[in-house]
Order: structure tokens, then C-alpha cells, then sequence
């Protein structure tokens, strides 16, 4: 398996090899939901508002995957979100990493993303992205 990092594309879908007849086991589908999920996760660097304090000693999602986003997704800035809600549309456009870096990389969304990565302070709400 190939790993995935922070300047990837997130995986589409991360292939198991339990695969029977062209299609994957529940455990293997469940195994791959929990891997994308936790890219996701810390890809948006979720840890950092996580309530589960191994996650925020590692810096990265050692919790339930399933239930990280929905519980911690809302208190991570909104710039940030946007941010990530324009890179998934990117990669569901087909546009590749390097074009949608071309588009985005001046725009205050993607600072506020790499500020909020690096542990500093995004703008204030009020502000447009």
C-alpha cells in the first residue's frame, strides 16, 4: 500500500487485497473506510481539537475514525473547512494537485489551512475567504 501524505491527493479509495470475485469483504471495506476517514481526520489536523488527549500527544487521529469528524469537524475554523471543502471539489473535478495548488495557493483559505496546520492562529471568522 502506498502512503499518502499531506501534499497527496487523499485516496480515493485505499484498495484492500481481501478482495472475492471483483469485490472487497466487509472487513476489508470497513478497514479502508477507517484509513480514508483517519487521512481525512488528520489532514485537517482534527487532533488539535480532539477531546481524546492520545490523539493530541501524537498529533494524529488514535481514536475512533468513524466518529472524529462529525464530533470535532465543527470546531475546526471555517476558512479551514472551505479550504478542504475546494480541495475535495478539485480532486472530484479531476483538476490535479498541481493546478488546484496553481488556483488556491494565494487564496486566505489556503494560509488560514497551513496556519492552522502549523499551530498558529487563522483570521477571525468575520473576515471573507
Amino acid at each position: 500500500m502506498r502512503k499518502v501524505t499531506s501534499h497527496h491527493w487523499i485516496a480515493g479509495t485505499i484498495a484492500g487485497t481481501d478482495e472475492v470475485k471483483g469485490e472487497m469483504t466487509e472487513r476489508s471495506r470497513n478497514e479502508t473506510e477507517e484509513q480514508e476517514l483517519r487521512q481525512v481526520s488528520n489532514f485537517l489536523a482534527l487532533w488539535r481539537v480532539c477531546g481524546n488527549a492520545g490523539c493530541r500527544r501524537a498529533k494524529t487521529c488514535r481514536g475512533r475514525a468513524q466518529l472524529c469528524g462529525r464530533k470535532n469537524s465543527k470546531n475546526v475554523p471555517p476558512s479551514v473547512r472551505e479550504f478542504f471543502v475546494a480541495f475535495l471539489a478539485g480532486k472530484r473535478c479531476g483538476i490535479s494537485f498541481e493546478e488546484f495548488w496553481e488556483d488556491m495557493e494565494f487564496e486566505p483559505c489556503t494560509r488560514d489551512y497551513f496556519a492552522w496546520r502549523n499551530g498558529h492562529p487563522t483570521r477571525s471568522r468575520d473576515e471573507p475567504c
